[in-house]
């Protein structure tokens, strides 16, 4: 110790100082980190109790520095507490972001291990090119107790891209549940299946890529069609050949036609004039610009009278400038040629492509004017009007010679011209389009004829996914002119889901339909599964405004087409036609191979108010998908019969049923409207001690709203054990004002059996001392009323608030007061007036004793 004490005097004060001030410092940052560990764990406390509020409560802590510190306080906590404080504070995303840009194993720890619903695709990526984490993956899949683990990740992933090589590598010991998993009901699990197969030369493998190609997912066609390599050369042609000509997704399509004209250059299609009109039209969405042949076929079309072929068929020739040429080798000399091309111009705009009138920016050819002009008092883009309009005037000399064209123009201008002050209104829009309220005002003021200056704006905010409304927005802009709206619409559809958001694609779609084209049915309905299945319902009734005959036949061909994805969309729409011829046919596929096509068979018979069809849904409570029980349980709830509601009550007493299934059905019985809904729920409530479950049958049987369902919620309370009436009680506290509204309407129908039950859970609930305080209230109607419940209510806190309303200055309020305490006169009244004789507020005794001896002489 001296040695210690000699080397510090020794030592210089400055260096005494620096080595204190460090000492400091690494206190206080000690003291820091406790700290903050404290404050973040108080945080999250917070929000696993406010789950519906949590994003708000725990955003502070991604505002901090020290990242380590937060993700050490949510473990501690999660191990504590439970996982779901993970995904509520979202800080799994968090690690899964850092994962993938520093590929540290903290991190993949961290996820495998609280958060592997959201993460684990992503450590199965990152283990493609880490061999010591494909080791712990695989470590923690093996002692994960899933009976199928590959099944695991391939249904954390979201039909993601990744090397099938690598993962076959990986997965080598487990190619045979892989292979077991290219029959899942679920795509994702297909999918990952294939895409490793894809890599495994085992006749097994290769026999289950050939089944692939007929997949009910359009990723897994997509995926085989263009990645499946064999030696089998013409089975291989055959089979794109077939998705190419016949598949209903465009993807698909377009990825089969790509592979044929990269690897058979040399293949010709049969003759696309002998085809079908699906046939056709998807052969015409592929054509090649640079093809002689091809531009013979889509004029071929284009002359025909079906407008749906013809859509495709003259954007094909948009695109490699045959129309152009149209619209430009003209002479007014050659009347025969000019009205050729004319009629085939025509023809282009009467399906809204009208590219072509661009020509008229770059030419001064009399004819091609003529043209244009003839076309545009139709249809065509309205800013070619003033350019048309500019060129003629200046073209006209006053003689015969331009008088058609002339005349032409004219009628363009008197027609679809624009107007000046239309500008003013443009400048308006993009000044309020952050304002949604005025916008609304604006768009709805937005006349048809203005397209030609507002058009682009509005195109604008359609592309722009924060511009609100959209509804008033795409309502505006089906009034606009459409070819240039559809242009756009379509490119969005075409762009794929990359190009644009997924709220942009939605409304070009629900647009589309609205513009009510009936050529674009075919391309209509093969999207409807980019929609919601509310908004897919709305989108439906539009489209059955469609020709009866056409839309049926063509809703028939979805329904038997093998994609899953399009039949159940289809099948969630129909009701919102009306058209009950459907209902047979959906009945049939309850039993469908596809788990989402049963689901929306199950609510399609729901919303065709097809009750008694329901009974066929019963037995699928026990249906092998969890999700297909969930909905089949709600259903069943909310729609159900008596005998229905039972069968629920057997899926709540099942300790073998999965928690979200049980909870479905607790919410289908919390919105059915039969009384034996209420006893199912209570019952279960009565016997359960899971808290999970417990919250949700009390928010089921909160939702019980009217005084019926007060009534025999009562009659339980009656003859229900402490505990339970605490329960039920809780149940009315969560109700808030309508709870209190029932239970008081329940107790002016003055049923002395409920009454007492009724005002001890009304006392329970703090009903009673908010109204007495409102006996103070400065209107005399607020005072009577509440001198009248309280009087009903009858219970000692009740009658404390009556005798404060002795001496209102309303007579009103007096003889209320009066006669409540004549129902005092009683055995048990005598007790209450004791007790508030001897009640510890001096102005309750002194108003109780002023109120008797009033209530003696009749006088108060």
């Amino acid at each position: 110790m001296e040695t210690l004490i000699r080397i510090i005097e020794s030592l210089p004060l400055w260096v005494i100082l620096l080595f204190f001030a460090f000492f400091v410092a690494v206190i206080a940052d000690m003291i820091w980190s406790i700290k903050a560990r404290k404050r973040i764990y108080n945080i999250l406390a917070r929000a696993a109790d406010n789950p519906d509020k949590a994003s708000d409560i725990v955003a502070p802590i991604f505002k901090k520095r020290y990242a380590f510190i937060r993700s050490q306080a949510i473990e501690r906590f999660a191990k504590e507490e439970g996982n779901d404080i993970i995904y509520i504070s979202g800080i799994d995303r968090y690690w899964i972001q850092n994962l993938l840009r520093l590929k540290r194993k903290r991190d993949f720890n961290r996820i495998m291990h609280y958060a592997p619903d959201t993460g684990l695709f992503t450590c199965f990526l990152v283990s493609l090119h880490k061999k010591r984490f494909a080791r712990l993956l695989l470590s923690f899949l093996e002692e994960s107790g899933d009976f199928l683990y590959m099944r695991r990740v391939a249904l954390s992933g979201q039909g993601e891209d990744f090397d099938g090589a690598r993962a076959r590598e990986m997965f080598l010991d487990h190619i045979d549940e892989i292979r077991e998993m290219t029959g899942d009901p679920e795509w994702a699990s297909r999918y990952f299946a294939i895409k490793i197969l894809l890599h495994d030369d085992d006749n097994r493998s290769i026999r289950a890529l050939w089944d692939a190609f007929e997949d009910s997912y359009p990723l897994v066609r997509k995926t085989v069609a263009h990645e499946f390599t064999t030696d089998e050369t013409d089975k291989l042609l055959d089979r794109l050949t077939t998705l190419t000509i016949n598949d209903y997704t465009y993807e698909v399509r377009h990825t089969a036609w790509n592979r044929i004209m990269n690897e058979f250059p040399d293949y010709r299609f049969p003759d696309s004039k002998k085809m079908s009109k699906t046939q056709s039209f998807h052969i015409l969405e592929l054509l090649r610009p640079e093809i002689k042949e091809d531009e013979n076929l889509a004029f071929y079309f284009l002359d025909q009278n079906n407008l749906e072929l013809r859509l495709p068929a003259a954007r094909y020739l948009k695109e490699n400038t045959a129309l152009d040429r149209l619209c430009l080798d003209v002479d007014l000399g050659d009347k025969k040629l000019l009205e050729r091309n004319f009629s085939l111009l025509e023809k282009a705009a009467r399906v809204n492509v009208t590219d072509f009138l661009a020509c008229i920016e770059k030419t001064d050819n009399p004819a091609s004017l003529l043209v244009c002009a003839r076309i545009l008092l139709q249809s065509g883009p309205r800013p070619f009007i003033t350019t048309l309009a500019r060129k003629t005037f200046s073209l006209y000399d006053g003689t015969s010679r331009y008088s058609e064209i002339y005349s032409a123009t004219l009628d363009c201008v008197a027609a679809r011209g624009n107007d000046d002050a239309l500008k003013l209104l443009e400048r308006e829009l993009q000044k309020r389009r952050g304002d949604a309220e005025a916008l609304s005002v604006l768009l709805e003021h937005v006349p048809p004829h203005a397209d030609h200056i507002v058009q682009d704006t509005l195109i604008g905010f359609l592309n722009d996914e924060k511009i609100r409304p959209r509804d008033i927005l795409r309502q505006v802009l089906v009034r606009m002119s459409p070819p240039h709206v559809l242009e756009q619409v379509l490119k969005i559809l075409y762009a794929g889901r990359e190009a644009h958001p997924h709220l942009v694609r939605k409304d070009a779609l629900k647009l589309l339909g609205q513009m009510e084209l009936h050529y674009c049915l075919q391309l209509l309905l093969e999207n409807l599964p980019s929609l919601p299945v509310d908004e897919a319902s709305e989108f439906t009734r539009i489209l059955s405004s469609y020709p009866k005959k056409e839309f049926n036949s063509r809703v028939g061909e979805l329904l038997d087409s093998g994609d899953a994805r399009i039949r159940a969309s289809v099948i969630t729409a129909l009701p919102a036609t009306g058209d009950k011829s459907f209902v047979k046919r959906i009945t049939r596929l309850l039993k469908d191979a596809d788990p989402d096509v049963r689901i929306a068979s199950v609510w399609a018979l729901v919303n065709f108010e097809e009750y008694k069809s329901l009974q066929q849904t019963v037995d699928m409570l026990r249906d092998p998908v969890k999700r297909v029980r969930q909905d089949v349980a709600s259903a069943l709830g909310l729609h159900g019969s008596v005998k229905m509601i039972r069968e629920l009550k057997q899926v709540l007493l099942d300790e073998n049923e999965v928690e979200s299934v049980k909870y479905a059905a607790i919410t289908g019985l919390g919105a059915s409207t039969l009384k034996e809904s209420i006893d199912i729920l209570i019952e279960k409530l009565e016997k359960t001690d899971n808290e999970d479950e417990k919250k949700q049958l009390s928010l089921a049987l909160s939702s019980k709203t009217d005084t019926k369902d007060a009534r025999h919620m009562v009659e339980h309370f009656k003859d229900a054990d402490p505990s339970m009436r605490e329960n039920i009680t809780r149940i009315f506290i969560r109700m808030e004002e309508k709870g209190e509204k029932m239970l008081t309407d329940l107790l002016r129908e003055d049923i002395k059996s409920l009454n007492p039950y009724i005002a001890e859970i009304l006392d329970a609930t703090g009903y009673v001392e908010s109204l007495i305080r409102t006996l103070s209230h400065r209107d005399p109607a607020v005072r009577r009323d509440s001198a009248d419940t309280l009087s009903r209510i009858g219970t000692k806190s009740a009658f404390r608030g009556i005798v404060l309303a002795a001496r209102d200055p309303d007579e009103e309020v007096r003889v209320k007061v009066t006669r409540a305490l004549e129902k005092l006169e009683t055995r048990e009244g005598k007790k209450i007036l004791d007790e508030l004789e001897k009640d510890p507020d001096r102005k309750v005794r002194k108003y109780t004793h002023w109120a008797l001896e009033r209530l003696r002489s009749k006088s108060l």
